[in-house]
């Protein structure tokens, strides 16, 4: 009798101590950062003619800008790419460089007339992945681009090879301005470009 009050105590102790045992939580998975850039709003055009700077409404962001002075130019093995923009660096999320390596509107990102198989935003350059429309970016790596956004002039510097231009004899650009709401504040007319 004893042996089998020892054995029920036992195994009484056994799922007690079974049941009182916390079960560890879940741990949550963090989602890996996405290096895609955010795509900015198209900005209806304003029906005034917009003013050379910026004027922020109620001290929000910008809503029309300007980009002159834009141009491409070969220097060796590299492009150096620059316009000149309005207001201060602070008014803008982005800064764009649409790039049509093959030189046709029919493949890549469409934009501003050209169809863009390379995005440069800010110090950051992106491939095309998309069906034309969507914005479907993958950042190159390692890139090495040359980004200097020194007021009123924003520049890069990059290598023609990173672009898919080293044997390309001609290509398009187009310039953007992206406000702090991530809306497309200004995009340039395709600038053709031939190369030496």
């Amino acid at each position: 009798m004893k042996a089998k009050t020892f054995l029920t105590l036992g195994l009484l102790v056994l799922l007690l101590t079974a049941c009182a045992t916390p079960t560890p939580a879940p741990t949550a998975t963090p989602l890996p950062p996405t290096a895609t850039p955010v795509p900015p709003t198209e900005t209806p055009a304003p029906s005034a003619t917009p003013t050379e700077t910026p004027q922020p409404v109620g001290g929000g962001p910008v809503t029309s800008a300007s980009i002159t002075n834009f141009k491409v130019e070969q220097q060796g093995s590299a492009i150096v790419i620059s316009f000149d923009f309005s207001g201060h660096t602070t008014d803008y999320n982005a800064f764009h460089i649409f790039v049509d390596s093959d030189n046709s509107a029919a493949t890549g990102y469409k934009v501003g007339g050209i169809g863009a198989e390379f995005m440069l935003e800010n110090a950051g350059l992106f491939s095309y992945g998309g069906d034309g429309d969507s914005w479907a970016w993958n950042q190159v790596s390692p890139a090495d681009v040359g980004f200097n956004p020194a007021e009123p002039t924003v520049s890069w510097t990059v290598e023609r090879a990173a672009l898919k231009l080293d044997k390309a004899t001609a290509a398009a650009f187009v310039a953007q301005l992206v406000n702090t709401n991530w809306d497309a504040v200004a995009t340039t007319p395709k600038l053709a470009v031939e190369f030496k």
